[in-house]
């Protein structure tokens, strides 16, 4: 064993002050020779750096495990958060009943809206609920629900007075309906063509020579909507048996003014010729 070794194992006991004067003075005059003996007491008197490493590393990890924790937490908060808001702008919306709208319709000069649901977003009563809106009446709406009718289509006339809804019903039976925006209020147009198509001359087949009135029901005309003759005549296809044609009608007078009919067996090619078509 070298004097080396031997001090070496006494440096333990020598920081820690546990030996004699006699091995202090030894060691003391052996450090002062002996580079390598003394850079081991210096690090065993001052072992600072490898422990700074050492603490740094766990400090490092430990901030490392702290910053996904948090990151986690962000994402799993940020993640309920939109979930959350999603749930309820869907809750609101479908509350609202966008999510039944089935169509939408401005007039051409913006004073009034139209907008069809496929139920009654009030009651979710099947059928179909439409919502009238327009300048005339800001503070409210008209409304009208038809139980077991589906949508067909809307049409304005070209000055934003009337809005003519079309829906066909289980039976296939056209319902038609005029809105009227500057009064914010509706008529039935097919009951009304068929009242004035049972007092009407251009409709000899749906009288039996009798004076009593003919029984619409029975008849069971059809009706389609076709074009806008003008702002406050409307063309309205008909067909009944084997009779087909069209019907300008004044919504104003409550009139019919004119009809191009024939028998489908005679022109089965059938085009209206009023006036403007």
């Amino acid at each position: 064993m070298t004097k080396c070794d031997i001090i070496q194992d006494l440096l333990p006991l020598y920081v820690d002050r546990l030996t004699s004067e006699t091995t202090n003075e030894m060691i003391g005059q052996h450090i002062k020779q002996c580079e390598t003996c003394r850079k081991q007491l210096a690090y065993m008197q001052n072992p600072v750096d490898e422990i700074n490493i050492l603490e740094n590393q766990d400090l490092k990890k430990a901030l490392l495990k702290q910053q996904r924790k948090r990151r986690r937490r962000l994402f799993f908060t940020a993640a309920s958060a939109l979930l959350l808001g999603i749930l309820i702008t869907c809750g609101f919306l479908y509350s609202k009943g966008y999510f039944n709208i089935i169509t939408r319709s401005t007039s051409p000069d913006g004073s009034a809206s139209c907008m069809v649901y496929d139920r009654n977003i009030d009651t979710w009563e099947e059928g179909t609920l439409i919502r009238f809106q327009s300048d005339s009446k800001p503070d409210g709406e008209l409304m009208i629900f038809d139980d077991h009718y589906r949508f067909n289509n809307i049409s304005w006339s070209s000055d934003s007075h009337y809005c003519l809804y079309s829906a066909t019903s289980t039976d296939n039976r056209t319902m038609l309906r005029i809105l009227d925006s500057k009064n914010n209020s509706y008529i039935n147009l097919d009951r009304l063509l068929d009242e004035a198509a049972a007092q009407s001359e251009y409709f000899d087949f749906l009288h039996t020579g009798t004076a009593a009135p003919p029984d619409m029901d029975y008849y069971n005309m059809h009706y389609r909507f076709y074009d806008w003759y003008d702002n406050d005549n409307v063309l309205i296809s008909y067909h009944c048996g084997e009779h087909n044609g069209v019907i300008q009608y004044n919504i104003k007078e409550k009139a019919i003014q004119k009809v191009d009919s024939t028998k489908v067996e005679e022109r089965r090619d059938f085009k209206p010729e009023l006036p403007g078509l």
